[in-house]
């Protein structure tokens, strides 16, 4: 474990120091509901309110993200306009923080800490376009959702921008402990020696890393996601019409979120941790994730095949069901939950 958060630090360490060399600006922008780490430059980026009470750097400013379902704004999607879009050029820019003080823009292609928020369509591509407008990097963080997960290799794949830099993670050496900074060579050729570590390159992760990527073209898990979704995500859409706690699926290849609402719209939180236990019951393990602490996280092996995908979705609602009933122990679950 020491070793991954190790890596971990690195990847932030990079980003939190290229950046503002390369670009002779000093601030970040990055998004409310975010999550890029636990360590001082991570946290200091994340919006996540499990990090929110801790105190970072202050030169990082958090806009919005396109929460649609619980829109900030109280808006609608598509009536808004991506009304987001709108706030960081008006409000953000120039009135939070200076725009040519801008260094870099760090965003989710998708949240899934905070909560599998998946953006409208014309959300990055406009980001991007802002970016440009004012001279400003986009970072993207794949260090979750990127290697297949999505149905594509990388998730910013599918709004067809193409970041500045990109980080990478998790996924990439199949549970070993690495971590990558991809970039433009302006960017990463900028600060030459400026971030050196012993075990930098790994020769034992960098192994798992190639094998790892073999595996993934090999066997086609990239194309095999997006279908294993899409069989996901029709099965979640069924649940979702035979259950009232289930307020919203959302879902993009092999990473799916399940939001809970109570029957006043409001957020099931204590439901959530209720269904997760009583997964763990019935021999699934599962966890819950967003800003609320609602959402169910999906999120299988892309290895998984049909009738052990079809099992764990049983369980699910089987789960759901019975914390709709109240089959559920509340006293043990009062132990583990929160998030």
């Amino acid at each position: 474990e020491g070793v991954v958060r190790a890596h971990r630090l690195r990847l932030q360490r990079i980003r939190y120091k290229v950046m503002p060399v390369y670009s002779g600006r000093r601030r970040f922008i990055s998004f409310l509901g975010s999550y890029h780490g636990q360590t001082m430059g991570a946290l200091s980026l994340s919006g996540h309110r499990a990090l929110t009470g801790l105190i970072g750097f202050p030169n990082v400013v958090k806009a919005p993200y396109p929460y649609c379902y619980r829109c900030p704004f109280g808006r609608s999607y598509p009536d808004c306009g991506v009304f987001c879009l709108e706030f960081i050029e008006s409000q953000v820019f120039g009135q939070a923080v200076p725009e040519d003080d801008v260094a870099a823009l760090i965003v989710e292609p998708l949240q899934s800490d905070g909560g599998v928020v998946i953006p409208p369509p014309e959300f990055l591509p406009g980001l991007e376009k802002l970016c440009r407008r004012y001279g400003v990097s986009l970072v993207v963080d794949e260090v979750k959702v990127g290697f297949g997960r999505t149905g594509k290799m990388f998730a910013v794949e599918h709004s067809g921008v193409i970041p500045d830099l990109i980080t990478l993670g998790k996924p990439i050496a199949s549970g070993l402990p690495l971590s990558a900074c991809v970039g433009r060579r302006e960017i990463m050729d900028s600060a030459m020696a400026l971030h050196l570590f012993t075990s930098s390159a790994h020769p034992v992760s960098c192994a798992a890393a190639i094998a790892t990527l073999d595996v993934i073209e090999e066997e086609g898990l990239v194309e095999r996601a997006g279908r294993m979704g899409d069989r996901m995500a029709s099965r979640l859409r069924e649940m979702k019409e035979r259950h009232n706690l289930i307020g919203d699926v959302r879902s993009l290849g092999m990473i799916a979120g399940i939001e809970l609402v109570r029957d006043d719209g409001k957020p099931a939180s204590r439901e959530a941790a209720g269904i997760v236990y009583k997964a763990w019951q019935l021999g699934l393990l599962l966890t819950y994730v967003g800003t609320y602490s609602n959402v169910l996280e999906i999120t299988p092996p892309l290895t998984i095949g049909d009738e052990e995908l079809d099992r764990g979705l049983d369980i699910i609602e089987k789960a759901v069901e019975d914390c709709e009933k109240d089959r559920v122990d509340w006293s043990a679950v009062s132990r583990f939950a929160g998030w």
